[in-house]
Formats: structure tokens, sequence, C-alpha cells
């Protein structure tokens, strides 16, 4: 007995596509219509190794661009006391040393500025401009900074004042295109009256810019003239440091270092000097700020790579201007904050001193 079967049709089988022999698992390739494997696939692992390749050259050489930015680190120390001279009066050695405290600034790429950022980084940045003009006015601050450490010195040590007198106040940089420079004022003037009242030092002319326009009396090549001169945002355009008319009975070799913030240090080695005995006990000291005309000690900046340079090359302390202590964490060494000249002699005479000068102050 037979009986027929049912009709069936055939089954719909899918297309599967070729696996190319060699294929590392990943999704499969249509081959191309000759039978071979697309050429972007059997050279993929060059295509990426290039693709990283220059990927890095990229960041390499964006790394190596110029940066707006100056790179900071622990500086050179200066002892002080061992460069201080006077053809004028006597001076008296000392056992111990003075060291004036720097910051070293350069220049920076991206990556160094980067790298500066990071937690274990022993440098740091900050926005600055390098120019030449900038160093010139920095070094005319140091000249001006070690004038007025020397009449402070000397007032301090003989009761009055016979070298050099505070006259003025000279002009550091001229800001370019600002209101100043536009009026005719130069770099190198000495600015004797604001509006018709005499100023004395650079506090004072800061002090005496008001009002929509000023008129300043200037000292130039032996010859002084007026200018008036419009504000803009209150301000001249200038920066200005203490000018001096006669010489400083005692000086110091200033010649690598610029800024301000050598002042204390200086201060201290010629009043050191000057006086019988050794205002350091025979320590090796260092000591940062700006010294003002009235004794009072300014702030500066970089404490935290000063103290780094101080600790390294022996200093067992660090004087700093009050408020600068908080701005270290982690200080290389000792840190001592004075806001006065009065007050950092005071404390050395405290720790032990021998110097005549602190006789003077029990006296």
């Amino acid at each position: 007995m037979t009986s027929e079967l049912p009709e069936i049709e055939d089954p719909q089988i899918p297309d599967i596509p070729a696996v190319v022999e060699g294929d590392d698992g990943a999704a499969p390739v249509e081959p191309t219509q000759d039978g071979t494997t697309p050429w972007w696939h059997a050279r993929k692992w060059a295509v990426v190794q290039l693709i990283i390749s220059l990927v890095l050259l990229g960041t390499f050489w964006a790394g190596s661009r110029p940066a707006p930015y100056a790179l900071l680190s622990a500086g050179p120390t200066i002892d002080v006391s061992s460069g201080v001279e006077s053809s004028r009066t006597r001076l008296y050695k000392s056992t111990g040393e003075i060291r004036l405290v720097t910051v070293f600034v350069s220049s920076s790429n991206w990556r160094e500025y980067v790298w500066s950022k990071m937690p274990w980084s022993d440098t740091g940045s900050l926005k600055v401009d390098l120019n030449p003009t900038n160093r010139e006015a920095s070094q005319a601050d140091m000249t001006s900074s070690h004038d007025t450490a020397a009449m402070i010195a000397e007032q301090y040590v003989f009761g009055s004042l016979k070298s050099m007198k505070p006259a003025g106040a000279v002009v550091l940089d001229a800001l370019f295109g600002g209101p100043a420079q536009s009026a005719g004022v130069l770099t190198g003037d000495v600015i004797l009256k604001v509006n018709g009242e005499s100023v004395l030092t650079a506090a004072d002319v800061v002090a005496a810019v008001s009002g929509k326009t000023v008129s300043v009396e200037i000292s130039r090549a032996g010859t002084t003239q007026e200018i008036d001169i419009p504000l803009k945002n209150g301000k001249i355009g200038v920066v200005v440091s203490n000018y001096y008319s006669g010489q400083p009975l005692i000086n110091t070799f200033t010649a690598e270092v610029g800024g301000a913030s050598a002042g204390l240090a200086m201060t201290l080695a010629f009043i050191d000097s000057l006086t019988p005995g050794d205002l350091t006990n025979g320590d090796h000291l260092a000591a940062t700020g700006v010294i003002m005309p009235d004794g009072s000690i300014g702030m500066v900046d970089g404490v935290q790579y000063k103290a780094r340079g101080a600790a390294r090359d022996g200093a067992t302390l660090l004087l700093v201007p009050k408020g600068n202590k908080e701005s270290v964490e982690d200080p290389a060494l000792p840190l001592y904050e004075v806001s006065t000249i009065q007050e950092a002699v005071d404390f050395l005479c405290d720790r032990g001193s021998n110097d005549a000068i602190c006789e003077t102050e029990k006296s």
C-alpha cells in the first residue's frame, strides 16, 4: 500500500557570509568580488598604529609650543653680609650669614606648564610677561630697594640721616599705550610734584593721583618740566619706586638680583655691618621682604620656593613679612614673621645676639 508524501517546499536558507581565513574572530568581512580581503582590513593594525603615532607626534609638538606662563622654582641665595662695603664709615665683620633668597623665573612650554600643576612637582607657574622692559624695571626696583635699606640702616644705627634723603619717585616703566606714556613721560623720569604738591616717595605719588587729570612735575637730564596726564580708570599708567638724593653710606652687590624683596635682608646686613658684634649670633639666616621708607616690611611672592632655596643652602631660619607664613605649606625650614625692621632686630637680639645694637635696645 502506498501513500503519497506531502510536497515540501524548499527551505529558505539564508546567505552566510564567507569567513576570511585567518580572521581574528571579529565581525566577518565580505570579500571583494575577486575573493580577496579589503586592504583596509588586512592592514587595520598598521592603520591604528599610524593614527596613534600621529596623535603622539601632535601632542609632543603642541607640548613644545611656548606657553604664556613663567615657571617658578627655588633660586640661588646670596650672603649679603659678605659683600657689604663702605669707604666713608667703619664696618664690622660678622661670623654668621644673612642671605637674600630668590625665585628662579624662566619661560616655559605647555608640557612644562602642565607638569608644574602636578601635586608632586617642585615647580610652580605664574602668568607673567618676561619681556626685557620688565627685567630692566625689576633691576631698577632692586636698586631702589638697596638705597632704601641703606637709608633705614644709617638712620637706625646713628639716629640721623646724612648721606641721602627721599627726593621723589623714579619711573621704572611708563606702560606702553598708557596715559603717562602718551603724555610724554619716559622711563627714568623722576616725579617731584603731583598737582603742585611735593612727593617724596612712590607711595606719595599713588596717594596724590585723583580726579580726571593730574599735573606732574618731573626731572629729566637735569631739567624740570610739567606734564598734564589724563587718568584712565583712576591711574596714570606708570610703575614707580622711591628715589633718593645723595649716595648710600653703605653698599652691597645687587647686579645678580632683581625686584624689591631683598630689602629686609639688606637692611639687617647693613645694621649688622655698622655695629660691633654679631647680629646673627654666628647662625646662617635668610630673610625676604620689601623694606619701606618708614621701616615697615611689605609682603612678597614665592615664599614657598624661597624657603626651599634657603634650606638647600644651609640657612636655619627664614624671616618673612607678616602675613606671608600662612601661604607656605610644609615649609622646608622654620619661618618667623616680622612687620617692621624693629621687630626683626628685636627677634634676633632675643635669640642671643651679642651685637652692640642689642645693648642699645636694652638701655
